[in-house]
């Protein structure tokens, strides 16, 4: 049921968590803010040569019945990848652990071979994007709204922040262009990135869908105990 879309709604989250880089934008953007993005990521991305990590996925089913599944995994990346992924354990409902944890950690692997071979998907050629606010004494980050363009269906349509100084992702908040299924609606999904050492790694994602009739479902997914092996510091 619910599954296939909270598991679409997870890889977008994935491919925020992933990205690397926003590559130039096209005319009508703010090119100094862009220009600056690119180079601050381009020098952490060679930077960081190698890092490892764990990551906490849990699921639930709120409706005809309470349904829980968790999944611990590690994390290894070394340059120039693909990242490889390593499951340390399983528990709850074996139906959400199969039709949803699953199929998610699969995406990710295919996500993470994609991403070794073209780079990250959050870029021009995948979306429009237009500056709604400049840092001013109440907010400390750059707000942009992202657009995607037609044709692929593991976009998401949303705002994302970053950070004044460095321009890393600190936040998105997003909806799916398609959640891949009939039964889910609503679906609405919030990242938040974290500094550390210099460089900007995931630190949660969480999404919420509507399944027509039966309830809600929610998919977290929590990062830590992550080990840096940067070459060089971060410009």
């Amino acid at each position: 049921m619910f599954a296939r879309g909270c598991t679409a709604a997870g890889a977008l989250l994935l491919l925020l968590a992933t990205a690397s880089a926003l590559r130039p934008a096209p005319p009508g953007f703010e090119p100094s803010v862009v220009e600056q993005m690119v180079s601050k990521n381009a020098a952490r991305a060679a930077a960081l040569r190698a890092y490892s990590g764990e990551r906490w996925y849990r699921v639930s089913f709120s409706g005809l019945g309470h349904k829980h599944a968790a999944m611990h995994v590690r994390v290894d990346f070394a340059q120039p990848g693909p990242k490889r992924f390593t499951v340390l354990s399983e528990s709850g409902s074996s139906m959400l652990r199969h039709h949803v944890l699953e199929p998610l950690l699969t995406v990710e692997r295919h996500q993470a071979l994609a991403d070794a071979e073209q780079g990250s998907s959050l870029t021009p050629a995948n979306y429009d994007f237009d500056l709604l606010a400049r840092p001013h004494p109440g907010s400390s980050n750059y707000v942009l709204f992202a657009n995607p363009h037609a044709g692929n269906p593991y976009l998401f349509r949303g705002t994302i922040w970053l950070d004044n100084e460095d321009l890393g992702l600190v936040k998105a908040v997003l909806a799916p262009v398609d959640v891949h299924s009939s039964w889910t609606t609503d679906t609405v999904c919030t990242y938040r990135g974290q500094n550390l050492q210099g460089f900007w790694l995931p630190a949660s994602n969480h999404c919420v869908c509507k399944v027509r009739w039966f309830g809600h479902a929610a998919l977290d997914i929590a990062y830590a105990h992550f080990t840096l092996h940067p070459a060089a510091d971060p410009q």
